[in-house]
């Protein structure tokens, strides 16, 4: 299996006009990036883009470690569950 590695892009490093970002409270709004930047950085959170496909982007306000380290702990899951099922069958 190929070991792929995602870049993640954040705050300065978005490139895209608009985003639509997805706020804790299951509210989204299509902001201007200058204005998600905003929101973010007055929340002391950084801007992560969770699906760059989509238009607009597709973002999540968040600690970044802590979105990387809950990403990290999710994929380990996965791993252990898919390795476990190939056991089992």
């Amino acid at each position: 299996m190929k070991n792929k590695k995602q870049i993640l892009i954040f705050n300065q490093f978005i490139t895209s006009d608009e985003v639509r970002v997805n706020f804790e409270d299951g509210e989204s709004k299509v902001l201007n990036t200058v204005q998600a930047l905003s929101i973010a950085e007055g929340r002391g959170l950084d801007l992560i883009v969770i699906n760059e496909i989509a238009v607009p982007p597709v973002c999540k306000i968040a600690d970044k470690n802590k979105f990387l380290y809950e990403k990290k702990q999710k994929q380990t899951t996965l791993l252990e569950v898919q390795s476990y099922s190939a056991i089992v069958h």
